[in-house]
């Protein structure tokens, strides 16, 4: 959608040229551009509509041409509804509504969708209304579904009572014809004949816009569309007069007066054995959501309709009752002359020679179960000839009673009179006991199942996954199908998809165990990495009967992994990095003496540390233009020496380390020859950015000895030279002026970070007149467990004149030191062998002694109680340390 914003000319729209847009519209349009949610923006009087990529699938056709249209004429269908709600967010007030209906257009027809969203205004900087910002979703799908729900939950409820085939399938008629406004429906069965298939329907309810139309027809008259049915595929016409499908065929939908059909089939088999049609007067455009509930009634009343079938087929089977393990008895008409087969005898505890002829259908229930025969068994027999349910049988020798699923139903002879009864009944004593435990083993299981952290999920032999417990509510793309098994694979990461999928089959396919790394989708979107194991359970013949496994979150792990390694490569790369560039400038300096050269090296080697902790304080994103020279400076002048100013320009990090050099040359040359050798010298270095967009530097002297051009370069001014040319692809210009020299530096604007604050000049400090230097004297703690580095700060302390105890090397020696000698000020090393310092910090503190820390790290932790002490950052040179002594003994305040 950026893209498609940049390419509109918004100067033909209201809202104008884009450059000409106000901040809080940019702010608005940058927050919801940056969105994977649908969103969008109606801006000025005519809510002129802006969007992002997550909003083009609710727009659909429209989207080619509603960016940067009012908002009115894009959603122009729906504008009645919405409208109130919007002038509200006009008027400065917030809306917000849930499964809002609409019928929208957005793939060339009509459709029912229900929407959730908010409308909030939005405010320029004066705190006007001056547009409309909406995010939403779409929740059609949830609501079809509780409709669905709701639908098959008062389904099962109205079906309880119905006691015939002929009742369920009215009722469920009646039913799916009132909630999808049907003009007619039947519920059909379908069979083979002659190779042809055939099928029987009645009209088992209307809606009285239609005269009843139902028969006995052959499927292929109504066309191939309609023989697509016996493939399991719904037949569905939404305009019989205009379906190019059905063009040869027509005359037959038009018989049955139908304007739109929709058949859904139900197969038994791999063949057609029943289905529902239903038709309306005019054309309809049958939704996805119309087939989805009339195949949850044809599959949910077919196997009712069946049993009930079967129920009938019993009575034709009652002569071989006595082959039966259940209770089978007759009796004749009038309810007398019971006969009751060995099995039944045996039930209720009778005897195997027990006469039963005197007794009646009644004596075998308990006191309680026999009212129910007056009640409801015989006007059920005498209405619809069956009566089915459960009972409670009494037992003749013992209290107690038997639990039975029983069946009554009437004999009938060739003419259909009543001749007698007849009962099936079967002991549910052990299906009671097993079901009630497998119901608390199923609930057990599923409790616990849910309460763990995993994904859980059972899979069939063939690897169909069955089951999930409710974790996979925490992810998106798990999808349960129609057959009832769930669909994992859209959950994968794409990456992932292959290898997955490839580790189950072999698994499924060797009965070896599962396991796989692969990352899922979460329901925000992201991808979590997971490590899903699964193990067959086989049963007594060693066949595979089931797959239990989980999938365990191990994101966290996996990225602490990745971290750890690019840490690990960084901190190699950057200490041979550094290590390089200080060997070369071991290598490289040249000096007439030792003292020259180890100072020579040390005060650049220090510019590279300055220049690496700056990075570092920064987390290597870049460094500051008035940090690396202000921290230059300060190393090697005295305060009062110099004055900066300019904007804080952000420069990459590959820059910082150059200018931090060249800075420090400058800095080098002017304490030797120029202004900083002198007190009254002063250096200023002002830079500003160039109309290229660079950056210059200029560093001018002034107050220092007369200077003149060196006769010949040396090393100095050649690594000047190179720094600024070779790695910074910049230009140096030096002007060896007899009141000081003036350097010019030029940086091309690819150094300079872009994006980054700038903040406009501010001059740090400005040049003083230089006091008579005051002697140091004192004695002062060293604790520093790095020999050479303590040597070396035992020698500059002990040059300026300070009596220096140490360096001391661990925390017991120095708290005696403290214990027993008088301090004016310490340096503190804050690791001393894995140890911190932080206890000789209390020790010091209590005696009133001031301190100040050095480390590498730059920073003291805040649990430390001494965050806001002063630090040194390693390597430190002679002039910080001095300086350091010199705050302490001169302003510190306990």
């Amino acid at each position: 959608m950026g893209e498609r914003m940049r390419a509109l000319d918004w100067s033909k729209t209201p809202l104008g040229p884009a450059q000409d847009w106000p901040a809080s519209l940019r702010t608005a349009l940058s927050l919801m551009l940056n969105s994977l949610y649908p969103m969008f923006i109606g801006w000025g009087p005519e809510l002129i509509l802006l969007y992002n990529d997550a909003y083009r699938p609710v727009l659909g056709a429209r989207d080619a041409a509603a960016l940067g249209r009012p908002l009115a004429q894009v959603w122009d269908d729906v504008w009645p509804e919405v409208r109130g709600m919007v002038e509200r967010a006009q008027a400065g007030e917030a809306t917000f509504r849930k499964d809002l209906h609409l019928v929208v257009e957005r793939h060339g027809y009509p459709e029912d969708s229900w929407w959730t969203f908010s409308y909030s205004p939005v405010r320029d900087e004066r705190g006007e209304v001056c547009g409309m910002f909406c995010a939403l979703s779409e929740t059609t799908a949830q609501v079809q579904n509780e409709r669905r729900l709701t639908f098959q939950i008062a389904l099962a409820d109205r079906l309880r009572g119905a006691d015939s085939p002929e009742a369920v399938k009215r009722e469920a008629a009646r039913m799916l014809g009132e909630a999808l406004h049907l003009g007619m429906i039947g519920f059909a069965d379908a069979g083979q004949q002659e190779g042809e298939t055939w099928f029987e329907i009645d009209p088992d309810w209307g809606d009285g816009s239609m005269a009843p139309a139902g028969g006995r027809f052959r499927l292929s008259d109504f066309g191939p569309a309609a023989e697509e049915l016996n493939l399991g595929r719904e037949l569905r016409i939404d305009d019989v007069a205009h379906d190019p499908r059905v063009a040869d065929v027509r005359a037959a939908f038009e018989s049955l007066g139908a304007g739109a059909v929709v058949a859904v089939p139900l197969l038994r088999g791999g063949r057609l054995r029943a289905g529902v049609a239903a038709v309306t007067a005019g054309p309809r455009r049958w939704s996805d959501f119309d087939l989805l509930l009339m195949r949850d009634v044809v599959e949910r009343i077919w196997p009712e309709v069946e049993r009930a079938r079967a129920q009938a087929d019993a009575r034709r089977l009652a002569a071989v009752f006595e082959q039966s393990s259940n209770f089978i008895a007759t009796s004749a008409a009038d309810g007398a002359g019971v006969r009751l087969n060995a099995a039944g005898l045996a039930m209720v505890g009778l005897p195997p020679d027990t006469d039963t002829a005197t007794m009646s259908f009644g004596d075998f229930l308990s006191p309680l179960e026999r009212i129910r025969i007056d009640t409801e068994i015989a006007p059920a027999l005498r209405q619809t000839g069956q009566w089915s349910g459960e009972a409670e049988f009494r037992r003749f020798d013992g209290p107690g009673t038997v639990p039975v699923a029983c069946r009554a139903f009437t004999i009938r002879d060739a003419e259909g009179a009543t001749v007698g009864f007849a009962t099936v009944s079967r002991d549910v004593t052990d299906e009671r006991r097993q079901a009630r435990a497998l119901r608390d083993s199923e609930a057990r299981y599923r409790e616990l199942a849910d309460a763990m952290p995993q994904v859980v999920w059972t899979a069939d032999p063939d690897g169909r996954v069955d089951y999930y417990n409710r974790r996979t509510e925490e992810y998106a793309g798990f999808t349960r199908m129609r057959d009832g098994y769930y669909d994992w694979e859209p959950a994968l990461h794409p990456d992932d998809h292959d290898l997955t999928v490839e580790a189950w089959t072999r698994a499924v396919a060797t009965g070896e165990p599962y396991e796989c790394e692969h990352r899922v989708q979460r329901a925000n979107g992201d991808y979590a990495w997971h490590v899903s194991r699964g193990v067959p359970v086989r049963d007594a013949a060693g066949r595979i009967v089931k797959w239990y496994g989980t999938a365990t979150d191990i994101d966290f792990v996996k990225r602490m992994e990745q971290t750890r390694e690019l840490l690990i490569r960084e901190v190699d790369h950057r200490a041979k990095n550094v290590l390089a560039v200080a060997q070369s400038i071991v290598k490289l300096t040249r000096a007439d003496d030792i003292a020259a050269y180890v100072a020579s090296v040390s005060g650049r080697i220090g510019a590279l540390a300055r220049a690496h902790t700056l990075l570092a304080r920064e987390g290597w994103s870049g460094g500051g233009v008035r940090a690396v020279v202000d921290d230059e400076l300060r190393a090697l002048a005295k305060p009062g020496q110099y004055t900066l100013s300019g904007p804080d320009v952000t420069l990459d990090p590959g820059a910082v380390q150059a200018l931090g050099m060249i800075v420090h040359e400058l800095a080098t040359n002017a304490v030797k020859y120029g202004a900083l050798s002198r007190a009254g010298g002063c250096v200023r270095l002002n830079w500003a950015r160039t109309t290229g967009g660079g950056l210059a530097l200029d560093w001018t002297e002034a107050g220092g000895p007369p200077v003149a051009a060196p006769k010949q370069p040396g090393f100095g001014s050649t690594l000047l030279n190179e720094l600024a040319a070779r790695q910074l692809g910049g230009r140096l210009d030096l002007h060896w002026r007899r009141e000081g020299l003036a350097a010019r530096l030029e940086l091309p604007a690819a150094l300079l970070r872009r994006g980054a604050p700038e903040e406009e000049g501010v001059t740090e400090q400005r040049c003083a007149p230089a006091g008579a230097a005051k002697p140091r004297r004192g004695v002062v703690l060293l604790v520093e467990d790095n020999a050479l580095i303590g040597l070396d700060a035992h020698a500059v302390l002990t040059a300026a004149g300070l009596d220096v105890i140490g360096p001391v090397a661990d925390v017991a020696t120095a708290l005696q030191v403290i214990a027993h000698r008088p301090l004016d000020a310490a340096f503190l090393d804050v690791d001393l062998h894995g140890r911190t310092s932080f206890e000789i910090a209390d020790a010091l503190t209590a005696r009133g002694v001031p301190f100040t820390f050095s480390t590498g790290f730059g920073r003291i932790d805040a649990d430390s109680g001494h965050a806001g002490r002063p630090v040194l950052r390693k390597p430190v040179s002679d002039e910080a340390l001095l300086g350091a002594y010199d705050a302490m003994v001169e302003s510190w305040v306990i």
